[in-house]
């Protein structure tokens, strides 16, 4: 198998271009990391360095090695978590936060008094923040009260004050009617039991303004039912059941409520994915494109990042727009089994082939495009030789090489194309044959 030489005036065009690619797909040494939790947006700290986005989120060109990463969202625990990612590897790192409080639901015809005065119903979801509680039942009304963590002390506290000032009067009576020493007015047993006693009232005054101020910080709300995040899976599902028997307007409505009503959930971006793919199906694609670039900019879930890409792509090409086309095929990193990087190697040259038939002045204005074409060919002959339609892939190198000047390389691609074309592909042998006698007299190609 003989491989394509590196190509002289392609490294000048590619050095020298002023129209920026991204990596290539696949490229080696490359490290990516997927960083999502559950629940999103969540703030991340990497490697003790906050971070303005949240998750879900996509770091490329991360060092390899040993990495940390802090995870905080208000009401669940700050989650810590360490990670070692190999040289060109795509890492996944997912984290599911413990909440820091917890859901109540009740039957639904039931009551619910938090706190003395705030009134649930039992449809209601009762977010409550970790602690502790009493809870008392009598017919269709559940009270709950918040208990001060320090309430214990407190009772025995207020069992022991008495008893101490008991204690203390008793021995001041018995200190004045019967004194040990004249010149003392109360015993040292005496100051002991008020020092005691003092000491106990400081704390009960203490625990007292604590709880008070734990109290009125209590807060406690409803999660109405259409917006409880344990409902959110079965919503999901019930619009894929809908998209899946094709009633597009009702899965279109489903994931709408989706998308409005929890977008702290994983299932945002999901509906939002499968927003864009319906928008695409009937044909309102600048929605499409404007869902799918939110979910690739703001939420890069690993199962969506390179659909989503892919995805962009095809719109782009749709419409004809070919630089934003490529642009989003170099974004895929291949985390998605469904995509293989030869599918999308051959995709993005046909892409530019596409755009070089339809702009014929494209090449001597923009001649870094060539590159970036002999680019996306020769990685398609070298690395997807063993296709059975390589003879057509070496014949459209071929091509292109000529178009650049590298005649010697063109001829070479052209050999090992008629070499590969079988006898059920005569018009590729024909163009092969005539593109040969093209080069050979030194004509210009058409």
């Amino acid at each position: 198998m003989h491989h394509i030489r590196k190509l002289s005036l392609f490294s000048l065009l590619f050095l020298c271009s002023a129209f920026v690619f991204s990596v290539e797909p696949g490229q080696k040494n490359r490290q990516v990391l997927f960083l999502s939790s559950s629940p999103i947006m969540a703030g991340i700290i990497l490697d003790g360095e906050p971070l303005t986005q949240t998750t879900p989120l996509i770091v490329e060109d991360i060092p390899a090695g040993e990495h940390t990463v802090k995870i905080l969202k208000e009401g669940f625990k700050t989650q810590y978590l360490q990670f070692v990612i190999a040289k060109g590897e795509v890492k996944t790192v997912h984290i599911e936060l413990e909440e820091d409080y917890f859901n109540l639901l009740s039957p639904d015809k039931e009551n619910v008094i938090v706190g003395g005065n705030q009134l649930f119903r039992g449809e209601d979801a009762v977010r409550l923040p970790s602690g502790i509680y009493s809870f008392k039942h009598s017919r269709e009304t559940l009270r709950i009260s918040p208990v001060y963590p320090g309430q214990k002390i407190i009772h025995g506290l207020n069992i022991s004050i008495p008893f101490m000032v008991l204690i203390g009067g008793l021995l001041t009576a018995q200190d004045l009617l019967s004194p040990e020493k004249p010149d003392r007015l109360f015993s040292p047993a005496t100051w002991t039991t008020y020092g005691v006693t003092l000491g106990m009232l400081g704390l009960d005054i203490a625990l007292n303004i604590g709880k008070k101020k734990y109290l009125d910080s209590f807060t406690v709300y409803s999660l109405k039912s259409e917006k409880s995040r344990y409902m959110t899976g079965e919503y999901y599902e019930r619009a894929e059941e809908l998209l899946s028997r094709g009633r597009l307007a009702e899965a279109l409505t489903a994931y709408t409520v989706l998308v409005d009503n929890h977008k702290d959930t994983i299932y945002f971006p999901r509906a939002l994915y499968k927003i864009s793919r319906i928008h695409t199906i009937t044909g309102a694609f600048n929605l499409a494109t404007s869902e799918l670039m939110l979910i690739a900019k703001k939420y890069p879930l690993p199962e969506l990042y390179d659909r989503t890409c892919k995805s962009l792509a095809d719109l782009y090409f749709r419409v004809g727009n070919y630089r934003e086309s490529i642009t989003w095929l170099n974004k895929m990193v291949f985390i998605d089994p469904l995509y293989l990087k030869e599918d999308i190697v051959q995709f993005k040259a046909s892409i530019l082939e596409t755009w070089f038939k339809e702009e014929r002045n494209i090449l001597p204005e923009n001649r870094e495009l060539l590159g970036e074409l002999l680019k996306a060919f020769e990685s398609t002959v070298v690395d997807f030789a063993d296709r059975e339609d390589i003879a057509t892939y070496r014949y459209t190198a071929a091509l292109y090489l000529y178009k650049a000047g590298e005649t010697e390389e063109a001829k070479e691609q052209l050999s090992e194309a008629y070499k590969a074309v079988d006898g059920e592909m005569p018009e590729l042998k024909r163009k092969i044959e005539e593109l040969t006698g093209q080069i050979e007299s030194g004509g210009e190609t058409r």
